[in-house]
Parts: structure tokens; C-alpha cells; sequence
């Protein structure tokens, strides 16, 4: 590894372990906080964005990251613990120790519709937080969503949040990811809150269906898709087809309009497993070990394997 690409050893007050990852905005980094003996994993900006044409503006979103979260306290939203520029900026999060639903999408296994349910109302429940301290996600998809052991979610990267009182462009960025993102948000068009529930849709009938919704197909085409889920029984599709088709509308004012509309219409839907399930069970890597179940503040390394821990510190890289 060249110097270039070695990590700093040290970022503030924080001591940096290893690279996680890097994605597209930046590198996240392990590291610890010596003062109280806590892991982290702090996310610093490519030095070539910073010093590129536009790099003022990006360190700017880059911070908005920082307090958009930093006012969203909730149990299903990873933790800003401090932001912050030591010549470079950076930000502070809790190290969450989980697998992203992105590999879960990736396994020959369907995700039960309880599981699938309970998975979304943690997002909404996350988004609904957000939504009433006037934060819009903007980039809600299965790799910003974090799967603990205990069946908790975390919603992860509010690196695209946009806040009500920022006037703050983004000229020149696709804000959001394009398969997620909602008809208004590809336009370029004012993203709201109905953008995120729309987001939140696409990610239903993925994990119903392990596909995306075609954009190339009407909504009751896509809809369609519903009845070659083996998984799913009749009753069951009879009931979440209303609420997709109300999730995907391409005019925000036919949506959801908030998460709470949302979430009751999730927990009406006719199933027996819906009533039997009161967290999610989410299909396990091959070299998991069955555990207990634990508090998720209580989550330490010594309950997952070598392997998976290596599995999921790279996970983390997601974040950026």
C-alpha cells in the first residue's frame, strides 16, 4: 500500500484503526475514542473533492450530514457523536456493528412478509423522527439500512439530507441513488418527505419481490410481479397492493403522507405471520452462530465470528 493511501494515525482526539471502506464522497475509518474507551467510525471527505472546483460547496453538504443526524436522537437512526475539521473535515458516528439488507437482497432466500413489514415500519419510524425535525433522507435504499442481531434497523448516511432551513443547491450532483429515488427527485425537482416515503415503496416491493420496480412499466405491470411470489399468499397480495399502489404514485399528493399513514397501512395488512412476528427475522450468513437475544447497546464483538465481524466492518464503508 502506498503512503498515499495509508490512513492518518490519529484525527482530533481520535485514534484511527484500519480503513473500513470508500465510496463515492469519502473513506470511513475504525477508530477509538481513547478518552472514554469507545470504538467509532469517523468519515473524512476525498481530499480530491475538497480541493476540486467545487469543493467549498461539498464540505458544506459533507457537515449538513453531521447535523442533520445530530438532531435526529432515535433508536433507529445511527448516532452522530461529533463533527468537527482537523484540516480536513470529519464526522463522529456510532460503530454499528450489523449487516447491511443489501446482502440479504443479494441471497437466494425471500425475507417472510413479516419480516419484510417489520423492516420497513423501522425505517418509517426512523424517517417519521427525521421528517418532524425537518430533515429529508433523500437517499433511502437496502445499503443505508443496517441489520442488527437483535432484528433492530438502523438507517445509516444522511451524507444527501437536505434541511428545511438550508438553502444550499446542489448543482452538478445526482442527489439519491437513481433505483430508489422518487419521480420528482430524478427531475430535479423539490425533494419533501413524500420523496422518502416513496423511496420507501421501492424498497417494500424489492423485498417482496427481490426486484425493483420498472420504470419502464406501468405501476399495475410492476404490481403484477406480486403474483409469482411463491412466499405470499393470495390474501396477503390482496392486501399489500393498495398500499404499494398508493406508495409508488408518481404525484407526491396521491402518496403516503407521512410516515404514520404509512405505518398504519403496513400493520393492517391480513396475514397470520404479521401477528406472530414482533421483530424481524432475517435470513443468517452461513457461518452465523445463533445467539440469544441481546439488548442492542449491549451488542459486543465476542457474540459474532471472526469471519462475520470482518464482513461487517467492511459493510460499514456504506456509510460514505
Amino acid at each position: 500500500m502506498s503512503s498515499r493511501h495509508l490512513p492518518p494515525q490519529r484525527i482530533a482526539k481520535y485514534d484511527i484503526e484500519r480503513i473500513l471502506g470508500s465510496g463515492a464522497m469519502g473513506v470511513v475509518y475504525k477508530a477509538c475514542d481513547s478518552q472514554i474507551e469507545r470504538t467509532v467510525a469517523i468519515k473524512v471527505l476525498h481530499e480530491h473533492l475538497r480541493k476540486g472546483d467545487q469543493g467549498a460547496e461539498l464540505e458544506v453538504r459533507f457537515l449538513q450530514e453531521a447535523k442533520a443526524a445530530a438532531r435526529c436522537l432515535h433508536p433507529n437512526i445511527v448516532t452522530i457523536f461529533d463533527f468537527g475539521s482537523d484540516g480536513e473535515p470529519y464526522i463522529v458516528m456510532e460503530f454499528v456493528e450489523g449487516i447491511e439488507l443489501k446482502a440479504h437482497l443479494k441471497s437466494d432466500t425471500f425475507i417472510s412478509l413479516a419480516s419484510a413489514t417489520d423492516i420497513c415500519i423501522q425505517v418509517l419510524e426512523a424517517l417519521g423522527h427525521a421528517h418532524e425535525k425537518g430533515i429529508v433522507h433523500r437517499d433511502i435504499k437496502p445499503a443505508n439500512i443496517i441489520l442488527l442481531e437483535n432484528g433492530n434497523v438502523k438507517v445509516s448516511d444522511f451524507g444527501v439530507a437536505r434541511l428545511d432551513t438550508s438553502d444550499l443547491t446542489s448543482t452538478g450532483f445526482m442527489v439519491g441513488t437513481p433505483n430508489y429515488m422518487s419521480p420528482e427527485g430524478l427531475q430535479g425537482k423539490p425533494a419533501d418527505a413524500r420523496s422518502d416515503l416513496y423511496s420507501v415503496g421501492v424498497l417494500f416491493f424489492e423485498l417482496l419481490t427481490k426486484e425493483r420496480p420498472s420504470r419502464e412499466m406501468t405501476l399495475d405491470q410492476n404490481l403484477e410481479a406480486l403474483n409469482g411470489a411463491r412466499h405470499l399468499s393470495g390474501q396477503s397480495i390482496r392486501s399489500i397492493k393498495p398500499i404499494l399502489r398508493r406508495a409508488l404514485q408518481l404525484d407526491p399528493k396521491q402518496r403516503f403522507q407521512t410516515s404514520a399513514q404509512f405505518i398504519e397501512q403496513l400493520k393492517s395488512i391480513d396475514d397470520m405471520d404479521l401477528t406472530q412476528a414482533t421483530t424481524a427475522h432475517f435470513p443468517r450468513p452461513a457461518n452465523y452462530e445463533a445467539r440469544p437475544p441481546v439488548e442492542t447497546n449491549a451488542l459486543s464483538s465476542s457474540q459474532w465470528s471472526d469471519d462475520l465481524l470482518a464482513s461487517l466492518e467492511h459493510s460499514l464503508a456504506r456509510y460514505v
